[in-house]
């Protein structure tokens, strides 16, 4: 899809009645992507993928990978965390989702660079994705990046916190033109 639909999953909803506060990670959506419902479970996963996708890109890159190997890397990682059920794992009360994420993307960048190295003496052998993501998007809104000396997990922390707000302020916009009067205060 050329266009990023935005699912605020993060934030609360407009069109239901609105709790005080702000919620970092609904976990009925991490729950409802790893129930067996395949409808419910697919939209659900999609929202998580959107929604952690670029982040998490932008960590790949800072890490020193080049744009197609960061978009493989991120792309193979949602496959990766979607196919060995990881989400099942999480657990709010040991921690945040993000974190639990970048945690398991850290693991997924070492077994590759590993997996590359066996490559390198073993042959090439292809690998195929079926999860589609904007990766032209993600590397013009990464070379946008005010340039800075921030360290991977910096620029992740930076970049979750700004997704969070853009989402938070679709979730005003899209309330504001239904004509619903949201106060997150």
């Amino acid at each position: 899809m050329s266009e990023i639909k935005w699912i605020a999953m993060l934030t609360p909803c407009p069109d239901a009645a609105l709790p005080r506060g702000f919620h970092t990670t609904r976990w009925s959506v991490i729950r409802q992507a790893i129930a067996d419902d395949d409808k419910q479970s697919r939209e659900a996963l999609e929202q998580i993928c959107r929604a952690y996708w670029y982040p998490l890109y932008a960590f790949v890159r800072r890490s020193g990978h080049s744009r197609e190997d960061s978009q493989d890397l991120v792309q193979g990682f949602f496959l990766k965390l979607l196919n060995k059920h990881l989400l099942g794992v999480a657990n709010p009360d040991k921690g945040k989702l993000r974190t639990f994420l970048l945690t398991c993307l850290r693991r997924y960048l070492l077994d590759e660079r590993d997996r590359a190295m066996a490559q390198k003496r073993e042959g090439n052998r292809g690998v195929s994705s079926s999860l589609a993501l904007d990766t032209d998007w993600a590397e013009q809104r990464y070379a946008e990046e005010p340039v800075d000396h921030l360290t991977p997990d910096r620029l992740f922390q930076r970049r979750w916190a700004l997704t969070v707000l853009e989402l938070t302020c679709n979730c005003w916009v899209r309330s504001m033109s239904a004509g619903t009067n949201v106060s997150f205060l």
